[in-house]
């Protein structure tokens, strides 16, 4: 930052404490020159030098405000057109946003629809599966009687007297005089 001075405004600023060493001493401490060391030159301000610099310091933040005015009004105009433009898309999604809700609640009742059915079977099958002791226990009891009648059955049969050979014989007997009469309808038939 370049600061203008106005020629009744010459100031050279050095502090008061500061003061020159001989260059003998600046190396090695412990060979301190023991005579006093000539203060660097020193100069006091008056007020209107104060005053001057001062108003040269406000010039210069005036000047630089300045130029620094155009360049925010860009930026903050930018911001306002960025905002705007997000303000502008949020509100052209509203329409988007209605469609995709009713969306998802037609989703929902189909799905809700679903559940019902699930829940139906579910129940279902979960009380055959609590009614499935009972029912085993029935059908064991129905099995019983089918069971007992058929040892009953089976002791009352009495055993059939012969043998199987002897059976087959009878058969064939029986067999050769439906045979017989069989021939004899048929002759009767053609004599007639």
């Amino acid at each position: 930052m370049d600061r203008k001075k106005s020629p009744s405004a010459r100031i050279t600023q050095v502090p008061s404490s500061s003061f020159q060493l001989p260059s003998s001493t600046q190396g090695n401490p412990e060979t301190v020159d023991e005579s006093p060391a000539a203060p660097l030159e020193t100069t006091t301000s008056s007020p209107l030098d104060n005053l001057a610099e001062s108003a040269s310091a406000e010039l210069q933040l005036s000047v630089n405000s300045k130029q620094l005015v155009p360049q925010q009004k860009e930026v903050n105009r930018s911001k306002a057109n960025d905002i705007r433009a997000k303000v502008e898309l949020l509100e052209k999604s509203r329409p988007i946003i209605v469609k995709e809700i009713d969306r998802l609640r037609a989703q929902k009742e189909k799905l809700l629809k679903e559940l019902d059915t699930v829940n139906t079977a579910l129940t279902a099958e979960e009380s055959k599966l609590e009614n499935l002791p009972t029912t085993i226990e029935e059908m064991k009891a129905d099995m019983k009687t089918p069971v007992r009648e058929a040892v009953h059955l089976h002791k009352v049969i009495k055993p059939i007297p012969g043998t199987a050979d002897e059976d087959q014989q009878k058969i064939n007997k029986i067999d050769q005089i439906r045979l017989d009469a069989i021939d004899a309808i048929q002759k009767l038939l053609r004599s007639a």
